[in-house]
């Protein structure tokens, strides 16, 4: 169970640190500001960029875990 803390731990400051989640959440907030003023080209580009960075934001996490998992079983 100790063993899991850290991971855990680990899982909460990649949330926080991951750059392709940030730029995933400005993409999206960019979008609802666009398509609030009216702006559908420009809010669905944005649409576009947040889902693309939120793919490379689940990569970097999905990555991210997995070093941290086998770093766990290592020690």
């Amino acid at each position: 169970m100790i063993r899991i803390l850290p991971l855990f731990a680990a899982l909460l400051a990649l949330t926080a640190c991951n750059p392709n989640g940030n730029r995933a959440q400005g993409d999206f907030n960019a979008a609802g500001n666009d398509l609030g003023q009216g702006h559908i080209g420009s809010g669905a580009n944005a649409i576009g960029q947040g889902f693309s960075n939120g793919a490379n934001a689940t990569g970097d996490a999905i990555v991210h875990t997995a070093h941290q998992v086998g770093n766990a079983f290592n020690q």
